[in-house]
């Protein structure tokens, strides 16, 4: 016997088209799974988001959860009560009798923010000339800081809008927070998330001149 090493014999090398195989075949996996898996939770997460909706609209109208509302769409300069063709979530807006007999008007709107866009949307009285309420339906600011234009609770940013004055020629005003009272029209910014603070102010106040003529020319735009 020899004392040599045995001399390693090459494998082999794969053929081509068996590495294509396994590749295409995997890809191929991972797609089906993919598109079962989108088949399978769009109408989950689209059931979601309308729910989130309708509870916003009830929400910034002050609405009891079993209160009606109706659906208006922007078309050819006017509200109509069907959807037009071609018309995203932003062409239309909600209205409803509220419990003191005023009529209330949500309103979904977005913008630029400081990280990213914020979409909201808040109750509007034209008639009053003031906010009902508002409320951040999606966010992706800063945590810690800018993030706070969407939190909950009395004393949060959302709550300052509540009874402020606003219309297509009185916006409202994003003020640093101090001692002196302010005026009908002006909302406290958050110390910290300044740029925050005042792309919610600016994203209000271009749905509110947007739809005012609409509204006020809308049979439902009065009491």
């Amino acid at each position: 016997m020899s004392d040599a090493a045995a001399v390693p014999v090459p494998k082999p090398p794969v053929p081509a088209w068996k590495l294509l195989a396994v590749l295409g075949g995997g890809g191929a996996v991972a797609g089906l799974l993919l598109v079962v898996a989108y088949l399978a939770t769009i109408e989950p997460i689209r059931a979601h988001k309308a729910q989130v909706l309708a509870d916003g609209v009830r929400e910034v109208l002050a609405l009891p959860a079993d209160a009606p509302y109706e659906e208006r769409w922007w078309s050819g300069g006017r509200l109509v009560a069907e959807r037009p063709a071609g018309a995203d979530d932003l062409d239309r807006i909600w209205f409803a009798r509220r419990p003191d007999g005023s009529v209330g008007w949500a309103v979904v709107a977005e913008g630029n923010g400081f990280a990213d866009r914020i979409r909201l949307i808040f109750g509007w009285d034209p008639v009053a000339g003031r906010l009902l309420a508002l409320k951040v339906l999606e966010s992706k600011e800063t945590p810690g800081l800018g993030d706070a234009v969407a939190a909950d609770g009395p004393a949060s940013f959302r709550a300052r809008f509540t009874g402020v004055a606003v219309s297509e020629t009185t916006p409202v005003r994003g003020v640093k927070a101090d001692a002196t009272p302010n005026a009908p029209n002006e909302v406290d910014t958050v110390t910290g998330a300044t740029v925050s603070s005042r792309a919610v102010v600016k994203i209000v106040n271009g749905a509110v001149r947007r739809w005012a003529p609409a509204v006020a020319a809308s049979r439902e735009g009065g009491r």
